[in-house]
């Protein structure tokens, strides 16, 4: 499965299926983990805010520019209170604090109605601040078609739109920097310069695009 690290290296996040790298890892299942490499401390993030271990796997995780936030894909149900989708969702874990939110929602809250992101162990994307996590989406009720992409804002619990495709494919997403940019590939032709689908970028308009002028 997929691994991410922080800017500075400092930070590992990594999913594993071993019971022995924390103390009462009891739930037989696969769990990120971030591993400390200045510290030499391992600590599992995929529990609820509670500590407890989710009830079923998680994967696909990515790490924040400083570490302190990990972005996961679930489908376990008693991460938050009120998950009765029966569905894969996106979290997000802060290490600082061990609050977990749930990513992937509508902007007022309600849940995703399938899977986010679309691919079982498919890698999510933070933005350097951790602010804004992307993802592909199953869900009908996220403000696009099934089988598009989307991001969601940590802090304000917004959702923004990154595609709309209808009758396409959409890859995993991996946001820029500071969000402004989405890169993922696309099933069919988005550019009207070229006729073929490809790896598209796309401006989300998450924050302030430069453009120098000479």
């Amino acid at each position: 499965d997929s691994a991410a690290i922080s800017a500075d290296g400092r930070y590992v996040a990594f999913v594993s299926t071993a019971n022995n790298l924390v103390a009462n890892d009891v739930n037989a299942n696969s769990d990120v983990f971030v591993r400390d490499m200045l510290n030499g401390t391992t600590t599992r993030v995929s529990v609820d805010s509670n500590g407890i271990g989710g009830n079923w796997v998680s994967s696909g995780p990515s790490i924040s520019g400083d570490g302190r936030y990990v972005a996961f894909a679930t489908t376990a149900t008693n991460m938050v209170p009120g998950d009765t989708n029966d569905a894969q969702d996106v979290f997000v874990c802060d290490t600082h604090t061990g609050a977990v939110v749930r990513a992937s929602v509508d902007s007022n809250g309600a849940q995703g109605n399938a899977d986010s992101p679309v691919g079982q162990g498919e890698r999510v994307s933070l933005s350097y601040d951790g602010r804004w996590v992307g993802f592909t989406t199953s869900a009908t009720n996220l403000g696009v078609p099934a089988g598009n992409a989307v991001m969601h804002a940590n802090l304000t619990g917004e959702t923004q739109v990154i595609t709309e495709q209808s009758g396409s494919s959409v890859g995993p997403v991996q946001l820029s920097h500071d969000g402004a940019y989405a890169v993922l590939g696309v099933g069919q032709p988005l550019d009207a310069r070229f006729e073929s689908s490809g790896l598209f970028v796309h401006f989300t308009d998450a924050a302030r695009a430069w453009w120098w002028l000479w």
